[in-house]
């Protein structure tokens, strides 16, 4: 079994460049999500790192944030300035209806999904690997078949956590 807490998985994205660019504030707000994904992933953790596994990771992340009124609270803790023309809740019920809508579209499509990877020609591997954003030591983990959700959390958490692409 995959030991991991959410300690080592917030220290490990606190590494991560792409992640530090957040406003402090906002990585803050963040900090209480993160460490709830070796919760949240229970079932998870153990199973090897597939097209699926990742996407129904995200979707729970997703779901989990949504549910605990993630988006309201970054936003609260996003500069005014920062905002542009919307008030905070416009954006927060804006973003919480798109992403409830998306969720249930990914939930949906998930067990499609290496059926149209199929028809699309393309391998699950290949695809992984050019898409994912696999950094190195993930990357050697997935070629040697070693690569399970727990051990993503520990090494490149941002692959679960960022849901922009």
């Amino acid at each position: 079994m995959c030991e991991v807490s959410g300690e080592k998985v917030w220290q490990k994205l606190c590494e991560d460049e792409e992640f530090q660019k957040q406003l402090e504030s906002v990585r803050e707000v963040m900090r209480p999500f993160v460490e709830a994904l070796p919760m949240l992933l229970g079932e998870l953790l153990d199973t090897p790192v597939t097209l699926v596994s990742i996407c129904q990771a995200k979707v729970k992340f997703l779901r989990y944030c949504l549910e605990h009124d993630f988006i309201s609270k970054a936003y609260e803790a996003t500069p005014e300035e920062a905002l542009g023309f919307f008030t905070r809740e416009i954006y927060a019920s804006m973003l919480e209806n798109t992403f409830n809508q998306l969720i249930d579209l990914m939930e949906e499509q998930i067990p499609q999904l290496p059926t149209l990877l199929q028809r699309m020609g393309l391998a699950e591997q290949d695809h992984l690997l050019d898409s994912a954003g696999f950094r190195e030591e993930a990357r050697e983990l997935y070629l040697l078949g070693e690569l399970i959700v727990g051990r993503l959390l520990l090494v490149q958490p941002m692959i679960i956590v960022k849901n922009s692409e």
